[in-house]
């Protein structure tokens, strides 16, 4: 499941909105808070859009996955700019030395 919803989200789109993913899935926004900010990110440019990628990113947390993710994105073929957030974020929040 965790392949499909990162497909859902977009590797790099999970590594450049990781907080807004983390805290809304901590319910300190509302989905509909989460959609309208991708939106206005640019990163959706439409309600359904970014409605699946915050529900595929809560799942992601609900299922205490985000570290699993981010060790994926970092092995995978993305821009090296992802990678190297993605390694950041490991570091910072899952505590691992990648």
């Amino acid at each position: 499941m965790l392949d499909r919803w990162l497909q859902s989200i977009g590797k790099a789109q999970f590594v450049w909105n990781f907080d807004l993913f983390k805290n809304c899935s901590m319910m300190n926004c509302s989905h509909i808070e989460c959609r309208k900010e991708l939106i206005g990110r640019r990163v959706s440019h439409t309600e359904g859009s970014a409605a699946r990628r915050c529900g595929s990113a809560k799942r992601v947390f609900e299922n205490n996955q985000q570290c699993e993710a981010l060790a994926i994105i970092s092995k995978s073929r993305v821009p090296k700019n992802v990678k190297q957030q993605a390694i950041r974020l490991l570091k910072i929040e899952c505590k691992t030395n990648n």
